[in-house]
């Protein structure tokens, strides 16, 4: 397998250590751009900048932990749904009830992995 380089992740703001499977970055990527295809959303992907956002968002959202995956019960309280502002920083966390019962229609909210 191929991984992304330290060098990337410095660039991307992640830590060093962090593994990121470049091949399925491409796909992404690829799929994102893809002008034939009624789901992509963008012209163009700087992937640094947003496995960056994301990194962003998400570490406001997981645990922290010293471990290289996460158990059950871990993954089974990860928030529902979440908000946040322009700079990708987390306003508000949603429960799985609080999710259900969203006005998806006034609110952006995005889901998280429990959706």
């Amino acid at each position: 397998m191929v991984f992304f380089t330290s060098d990337f992740n410095e660039a991307a703001g992640i830590p060093k250590d962090y593994k990121i499977y470049a091949k399925d970055m491409e796909s992404f990527v690829n799929f994102q751009e893809n002008d034939n295809f009624i789901f992509s959303t963008h012209y163009k992907v700087d992937i640094a900048k947003t496995i960056g956002n994301t990194y962003k968002a998400f570490s406001q959202l997981i645990p922290q932990t010293s471990n290289s995956s996460f158990s059950q019960e871990e993954l089974k309280n990860f928030p529902y749904g979440f908000s946040m502002d322009k700079n990708y920083n987390i306003t508000k966390i949603y429960t799985k009830d609080e999710y259900e019962k969203i006005d998806f229609s006034q609110d952006t909210i995005y889901a998280s992995f429990n959706t």
